[in-house]
Parts: C-alpha cells; structure tokens; sequence
C-alpha cells in the first residue's frame, strides 16, 4: 500500500495526502472485517486476532503523513479493536458493559454476529442473544 500511495502523498501535499491515507485504509479496514466474518474463531484464534488488529493499528498510527509515527489511527481501526475485543469477551457481562462504553461502535445485530464466529460458546450466550434483540 505505502508504494502505491506513497509518490502521490509526496506529489500531493501532506493534507492530500493523509486523505489518501485515510481513505485507503479505511477501505482495507473494510475489507479486513467482511474476511473476519467469514471465519470461525477459537479461543487461540481469538487472541491472535487481538493480537494482529493491536499490530495493525501501530500500523496504522505510524501512516500519519510526516513519518514520525506520532499520528492519529488514519485506518480506522477503532471497529477491528472492538471486534477483537468483543470476540474475547469471558462472559455475558463482559459483553454487556463492552457494548454499553461510549464511543461502542458495533449495532446489536453486528455484536450477535460476531459472537457467532466463536468456536466455544461464552456463558450465558443464551442470555445475552435475548438481550441483544
């Protein structure tokens, strides 16, 4: 991506060019969930997602457009962090009090989904699902 996009963030300008910035890795970031949701994740699969999304938003932090790694998280990795988060939780209340933080950017029918992808059910999953409807 920084190959691409980085000739023309320099012919650009830095303003331009954290927008191009943006935009492409708001778009990967996309990209990166719709293949989450087409996986089923164990508790290991779980952790190494956290792990991956936390990598991935250093990343992307560093894309700030002056390359000191000082920036803003240009990718928009806020959703991926509480997916990984969500996926996981230990149990109901966990899930509960995840959901209900400000800045929460996951719908209730997402939420549910993402629960959905995990391979070992968390307790109480019955509870939370008719909480979530």
């Amino acid at each position: 991506v920084g190959r691409v996009v980085g000739g023309a963030v320099a012919w650009l300008g830095a303003n331009s060019g954290v927008r191009i910035w943006s935009r492409v890795l708001d778009e990967l970031m996309k990209r990166i969930e719709i293949l989450i949701r087409k996986k089923r994740l164990s508790e290991f699969g779980c952790l190494q997602l956290d792990a991956e999304v936390r990598r991935l938003g250093t990343w992307a932090r560093g894309l700030n457009g002056n390359g000191n790694g000082n920036g803003g998280d240009l990718g928009g990795t806020d959703r991926l962090k509480q997916i990984a988060k969500l996926v996981n939780a230990l149990d109901f209340e966990d899930v509960r009090i995840m959901s209900s933080e400000p800045g929460w950017r996951l719908k209730k029918s997402e939420i549910r989904g993402y629960l959905q992808l995990r391979v070992e059910a968390i307790p109480n999953a019955e509870q939370l699902v008719k909480t979530l409807k």
